[in-house]
């Protein structure tokens, strides 16, 4: 078999001898010109993990073109460039990229690929690694109980794991529950009955287009940086399905929690104890955006 460089050189070597018959053969071989591939549509990404980034797309019309060969990804985090170590096949619309760094933002660059060497312009989305928790440091599921409860009805927010922490000390609460009068809402502690002297600025980001009725952190894929820019209680009387929100911390920290449902209800257990279930996702770098750019709603749709 002949190398490339083998086989030009042979070619070179016939239209010495015979040109008529290299220009006839010329005519024969000469590859269709297929166009440049075009790039994959609506990248969107999610923070899968503490050191991992899912990625979603909407297949190149390229595809269906017979010079179509792969795909590739290539990310760097502004000093480093790194590729996936395989290329992806047709059909691929999704991949988890694992073996990042916590809380560093990524910019990922998706490439059609044609068998001819040719490639498309990037489709790029940027995003960061965040923590995931469902659980406190002591094991503990996350929860916050109602306002009557002698439990701990706030949460705070570090970079090893969300604290809970009852009324006396609201001044330290980034998220809360409030249950007074009958009205079911999570959200920024300055919005809600609770007297606190000195409450922390928690910015809420709710759309009820995308964040309700989830069951998972990982339901919802987003396409753009989240910028909350008000604070926001979500109110939940009525809801019977899990819904998430995106916020961003006093202290410049971004992430998402999910309110879990059970059984048709957000609110579990029994009075004076009721209480609900969370799952947050964290970016302990401050200031490294994750989500969409959402509006922010004053309730949850049922």
């Amino acid at each position: 078999m002949f190398s490339k460089r083998s086989f030009s050189m042979l070619l070179s070597a016939g239209l010495l001898a015979t040109g008529l018959f290299f220009s006839a053969c010329e005519d024969t071989v000469t590859p269709v010109d297929t166009g440049t591939p075009t790039a994959v549509t609506g990248v969107m990404a999610l923070s899968s993990g503490d050191s991992s980034v899912s990625l979603k797309w909407t297949s190149s019309s390229y595809e269906t073109n017979s010079n179509f060969k792969d795909m590739n990804i290539e990310f760097t985090d502004g000093s480093a460039n790194f590729e996936i170590a395989s290329p992806l096949a047709k059909g691929t619309t999704s991949v988890n990229i694992t073996g990042l760094k916590t809380g560093t933002e990524y910019t990922f660059s998706i490439y059609t690929r044609g068998t001819d060497g040719k490639k498309s312009t990037a489709a790029t989305i940027k995003w960061s690694p965040a923590k995931r928790w469902t659980k406190f440091t002591n094991g503990n599921d996350i929860k916050l109980y109602e306002t009557s409860s002698s439990f701990a009805s706030g949460l705070t927010f570090t970079a090893t794991g969300p604290e809970s922490h009852v009324l006396a000390d609201a001044n330290m609460w980034d998220l809360c529950l409030d249950t007074r009068n009958d009205s079911y809402d999570i959200g920024s502690p300055a919005l809600s009955s609770y007297t606190i002297s000195a409450a922390r600025t928690t910015l809420i980001a709710f759309d009820t287009a995308k964040y309700k009725n989830v069951t998972a952190l990982n339901d919802v894929f987003e396409s753009a940086s989240l910028n909350p820019t008000k604070e926001t209680l979500v109110n939940f009387n009525g809801v019977t399905k899990g819904f998430m929100f995106n916020f961003k911390t006093k202290d410049g920290n971004y992430g998402r929690v999910l309110v879990k449902a059970t059984g048709g209800a957000i609110l579990q257990g029994t009075a004076p104890n009721r209480y609900v279930d969370l799952e947050i996702s964290y970016n302990p770098t401050a200031n490294k955006p994750y989500g969409l750019a959402g509006k922010a709603e004053e309730t949850a749709n049922k």
